[in-house]
C-alpha cells in the first residue's frame, strides 16, 4: 500500500505519477524524523541512568543472526506461558533493540567505564527485584523485565509509549547479552575476569 504506485490521470489522459514521488519523499522525511525523536528518546533514557550525553548516529544495521540462542535463552530464563509473550516482545520491540545495541556501541567505543556502570546497575535492580543474591537467576515473569524497564523511565515520561517501548528495549538488549537471566551453554563457554 505505501510503496505501491499511485497514478492518475491527468487532462490529456497521460499517467501521473508525482504523487508517488512526493509519497516518497513524504515517508523519507518522515523516516529521518522518525530516527532522530528515536535516538532522543533512547538519549533521555540512558542519561537518566548513566547521567551524560549520548552520541547521535543515524545508520542502524539489523542483524537476526542471533535469534536461535535468544529463543533457547527465553525457554531457559521464562515459565511456559510466558516464553510467547517475551518473544513477541521481541518481536515488536526488535527495530528498536537493534537501534538501542547501535548507541550502546557508539557509547562504549566513547567510555567503557560507563557502559559498566549501567550494566551494574541493571544487575543490581534485578537482584534486588528479584530478592536473590545472583543476577544469573532465572527470570521467571516477563514482569520483572516490564518492571526494571518501568523503573529507567524519566519521571515526567512514565505515560509516554515512545519511552515505555525504548526502555523495555534496553533491558531485553541487556537480556539479549545474558548481563541477567540464565546463560545459554554457548554463552557458559565465553572466558570470563577469572577464567585467566
Amino acid at each position: 500500500m505505501f510503496n505501491s504506485r499511485q497514478s492518475q490521470k491527468s487532462g490529456d489522459n497521460c499517467i501521473n505519477y508525482q504523487a508517488d514521488a512526493v509519497h516518497n519523499n513524504t515517508n523519507n522525511y518522515y523516516y529521518d524524523q522518525n530516527e532522530k525523536q528515536d535516538f532522543g528518546i533512547i538519549e533521555e533514557i540512558l542519561q537518566s541512568l548513566i547521567g551524560e550525553h549520548i552520541p547521535k548516529k543515524s545508520e542502524i544495521s539489523y542483524d537476526n543472526s542471533q535469534l536461535t540462542e535468544l529463543k533457547q535463552k527465553i525457554q531457559l530464563n521464562f515459565i511456559e506461558e510466558n516464553c510467547r509473550t517475551m518473544e513477541e516482545a521481541f518481536t515488536h520491540l526488535w527495530g528498536r533493540v537493534q537501534v538501542v545495541k547501535k548507541v550502546i556501541e557508539i557509547e562504549n567505543a566513547d567510555s567503557e567505564d560507563r557502559i559498566i556502570v549501567l550494566i551494574d546497575k541493571i544487575q543490581s535492580d534485578y537482584r534486588f527485584l528479584k530478592s536473590c543474591a545472583s543476577h544469573y537467576s532465572k527470570i521467571e515473569y516477563i514482569s520483572v523485565v516490564e518492571e526494571l524497564a518501568y523503573s529507567y523511565l524519566p519521571v515526567k515520561r512514565k505515560n509516554n509509549p515512545d519511552y515505555i517501548a525504548y526502555s523495555k528495549a534496553i533491558v531485553l538488549y541487556f537480556f539479549e547479552l545474558c548481563y541477567f537471566g540464565i546463560k545459554t551453554k554457548n554463552e557458559l563457554k565465553q572466558p570470563t575476569l577469572f577464567d585467566f
